[in-house]
């Protein structure tokens, strides 16, 4: 049998990179003439913080008791 997790972890993947393709055209839009590596590396960073900020306030919280996820936070 196969493995479905594996085909939410594509899409996932898949949306985190159409989300920082997002970003790139916003900052671009924002900051016109940005040397493409420093625009490469504010979208990473923000996409980043933006990954990091979904797993502790989505996926930690879902599989934490919330009085430890409280205490912690």
């Amino acid at each position: 049998p196969r493995n479905d997790e594996n085909l939410i972890v594509q899409q996932f993947h898949l949306a985190m990179l159409k989300f920082h393709n997002k970003v790139v055209d916003a900052l671009e839009a924002a900051q016109p003439g940005l040397a493409a590596g420093d625009l490469f590396d504010k979208a990473r960073t923000l996409t980043t913080l933006h990954y990091q900020w979904l797993v502790l306030n989505d996926f930690v919280r879902r599989i934490v008791d919330p009085d430890t996820f409280a205490a912690v936070m």
